[in-house]
Parts: C-alpha cells; sequence; structure tokens
C-alpha cells in the first residue's frame, strides 16, 4: 500500500464519518422526542379513562352531585402496580363530593 492510498482513505472517512455523525444525533433526537411523545399520549389516555369511569358514577340530587363509586370499583380502578393514582370529585360551589380531600386543586380549570 503506498502513502498516497493511506491519505486518501483517511480523507475519505474523515469526509464521510461528519455527515454520519450529524445524522446519528439528528437521529436519536427525533427518535427520542417521538417516543416522549407517544408514551404520554398512552399514559395521558389511561388516565382519561380513569377520569371517564368517575364522571360516570356522578349523580345529580337534585341540587348537589353525589359520587357513587363502590369500594370495590374505586379500588380497581385505582390499582396501578407503578404509579400512585388520586382524585377528586368537587362541586360548582367547591365542597367535596367525593375523592381525596387533601389532594390541590388544579392551577386552573377548563371553562
Amino acid at each position: 500500500m503506498r502513502l498516497t492510498d493511506a491519505t486518501l482513505r483517511r480523507t475519505l472517512l474523515t469526509w464521510l464519518l461528519g455527515p454520519l455523525l450529524v445524522l446519528l444525533v439528528l437521529d436519536v433526537a427525533v427518535t427520542y422526542s417521538s417516543s416522549v411523545r407517544y408514551s404520554n399520549e398512552a399514559y395521558d389516555r389511561a388516565l382519561h379513562e380513569i377520569a371517564r369511569e368517575v364522571c360516570l358514577h356522578v349523580h345529580d340530587d337534585g341540587n348537589q352531585p353525589r359520587l357513587d363509586l363502590p369500594a370495590g370499583t374505586e379500588r380497581l380502578l385505582m390499582i396501578d402496580q407503578d404509579d400512585r393514582l388520586f382524585y377528586k370529585v368537587t362541586a360548582a360551589d367547591g365542597s367535596l363530593t367525593g375523592g381525596d380531600a387533601g389532594l390541590a386543586a388544579p392551577p386552573s380549570l377548563p371553562e
């Protein structure tokens, strides 16, 4: 092998490694952001389903809403091997209808 062949190989290698390294970094960034987005969507959907089930058990008693959620149903909805789930159901006047009394209200409620 001649000296010019070695320098040509080294030059070609440096020209190819730069763009490949940039593409690798971009690929990692795009893959990470899409993975985070999809996992957050899945988690949000699971929480939305629990909230929907709790809402199905809220009934109107004339002037005050009432949460009719049996203990077995509540345990079934709140069982999660990795996370602890909390919920709080309040009436329009702010009085507690059901759930965890010590749970703080969200920063802003949707209208």
